[in-house]
């Protein structure tokens, strides 16, 4: 039987959507599917880092700029005519890709544009319902209804969460009428909790810069200006995957460009305390790996506001807004909380998921 080919393609707003396809690959992998990504920028580099033997077809993404300060929903909205035209141009990049490399499905992380008929297709989002700030709060069920007509064109949407009231994503994908053709599949991470420790030392701080410009480098340099004088060991990973640099900036800071995902892995469990932006994909690694962290949402993307809120409302992690962080009060207060403790469930949802939507095909041992 020959191999089944499956596009998958993340969502090119920050690296998290790149980073929680991951697992989806290794999975499709894992079942023999032969395998293509459809990225560009840095998650086509963060991609390539991890799958060095799979196409990676360029595909543009969005390119959502995001604002310095103020609400990511009034940004957002000045942006809509220019999303409206590169979604009707995905479509047709889309289908031609489909009739070029014979595609047989295709996997959407949270990109509007490819639940195509042609092929089966599934839509990856925790965000079933969208956060809105408090002011715009009555926009809600509008944009509900909006992205409810994309989830409609797919054959299935994957939230990446367990349903029932231990979850991670709240009120984003809970506490609501979900579509019929929704299936939890579990938090999706590509990392694991047994690996090997001795590569990498103890940390006492891991700082993981993550995020769109400018505020990615305007967290970044937040972060160094307050550990200037400190003296605890720290790592920061400035999010870069299109660099490998790694710099000693003092006796107890070390700045790397990119650690590929067995590094990170090790860097996040040798770590005592992580400091991240509370972006969902960060959220389910930390979460798998059981951590103790200090969040720090974007400012104005409401969804990070609001998760990071959840988590320390749970007294799960210790939040503060990037306006007026603190480090040393944080520092002070993050013990305070439980850390992540979710417990795992059925390992086999994303297998089984993948199996009914795509087919199964012969496995690569028999």
């Amino acid at each position: 039987m020959d191999k089944k080919s499956i596009l998958i393609c993340p969502l090119d707003w920050g690296l998290g959507h790149a980073t929680r396809c991951v697992p989806i690959i290794t999975e499709l992998l894992n079942q023999n599917y032969k395998v293509l990504i459809g990225a560009s920028d840095r998650s086509a580099d963060l991609l390539r880092a991890e799958f060095p033997k799979l196409t990676i077809i360029p595909f543009s993404g969005y390119e959502i700029s995001y604002p310095e300060r103020g609400s990511m929903i009034v940004n957002m909205s000045k942006q809509i005519p220019r999303l409206i035209s590169r979604i009707a141009a995905e479509k047709r990049e889309v289908r031609k890709i489909v009739k070029d490399y014979q595609i047989d499905g295709i996997i959407s992380d949270n990109r509007f544009g490819l639940g195509i008929a042609e092929v089966p297709t599934a839509y990856i989002t925790h965000q079933v319902k969208i956060a809105t700030p408090s002011q715009f709060r009555f926009l809600e069920p509008v944009l509900k209804y909006l992205h409810q007509r994309i989830l409609n064109r797919y054959n299935e949407v994957w939230i990446p969460d367990y349903s029932g009231e231990n979850n991670l994503s709240g009120r984003l994908s809970h506490d609501q009428k979900l579509p019929v053709n929704t299936h939890f599949i579990g938090p999706l991470s590509r990392f694991n909790k047994d690996v090997s420790l001795n590569e990498t030392p103890a940390t006492e701080l891991l700082v993981i810069i993550s995020g769109p410009e400018p505020q990615r480098t305007m967290f970044e340099w937040m972060i160094l200006r307050q550990l200037d004088g400190r003296t605890e060991s720290v790592v920061i990973v400035r999010g870069a995957p299109e660099s490998q640099r790694k710099v000693n900036v003092s006796d107890n800071i070390t700045v790397v460009d990119h650690l590929p995902a067995m590094e990170l892995n090790q860097a996040i469990c040798n770590a005592s305390i992580i400091v991240a932006r509370s972006g969902y994909s960060t959220i389910m690694d930390l979460s798998k790996l059981g951590k103790q962290a200090i969040f720090i949402p974007t400012p104005g993307q409401t969804e990070q506001e609001y998760l990071a809120e959840l988590l320390k409302n749970k007294n799960v992690c210790y939040s503060e807004p990037q306006d007026g962080f603190d480090l040393e009060r944080s520092l002070s207060m993050v013990n305070n909380f439980s850390g992540f403790k979710l417990e795992e469930r059925n390992g086999n949802i994303l297998k089984t998921r993948i199996q009914s939507l795509f087919g199964t095909v012969q496995n690569k041992n028999s």
